[in-house]
């Protein structure tokens, strides 16, 4: 979960051990608490094999003010 202080625009980038991008999830949201989930699927709708796949979410505020929010980490499919 992130927590934003302003309404933004979103993207949730999964990427294999390769660094391949399999899965990109975008929205827009108001200022508030985000709780992005993914389905372990790629974007062509296959279930992705088991391993252990890098998260990087950004927000930019619409308002263009602030600097955008980058974080990163893993999750493991099994």
């Amino acid at each position: 979960m992130w927590r934003l202080s302003k309404p933004s625009n979103r993207t949730l980038t999964l990427s294999n051990s390769s660094g391949i991008t399999v899965r990109t999830l975008t929205g827009a949201s108001t200022a508030a608490a985000v709780r992005p989930s993914w389905d372990a699927r790629a974007d062509n709708g296959t279930r992705v094999p088991g391993g252990t796949y890098t998260w990087k979410p950004t927000a930019e505020a619409r308002d263009t003010q602030g600097p955008d929010l980058t974080l990163t980490g893993t999750t493991t499919v099994n």
